[in-house]
């Protein structure tokens, strides 16, 4: 992984959704910058652009396909969201 990361597992418990039913997003500020993490672990700028059509941008990170779903996390300040 990258240097400074921090692994993180995560591990659908819910008994009552899919994997391909639960998303996480995690969003936050690097050197004051408003950024999203990609499912690759990269840091990515939010930028107006990556709205739709609907007026809302799409930065879900999909679980894996089944078992537990590893992710490496940039240094960053920010915030994880799960629904």
């Amino acid at each position: 992984g990258a240097a400074g990361a921090l692994p993180l597992t995560i591990v659908n418990g819910t008994g009552s959704f899919g994997n391909a039913d639960v998303h996480v997003y995690i969003v936050g500020n690097v050197d004051g910058r408003q950024v999203r993490v990609t499912p690759d672990g990269t840091v990515a700028p939010v930028a107006l652009s990556d709205n739709g059509a609907d007026g809302y941008a799409d930065y879900a990170i999909g679980l894996a396909g089944s078992g537990e779903t590893r992710l490496s996390l940039p240094r960053l300040s920010g915030r994880i969201y799960v629904s």
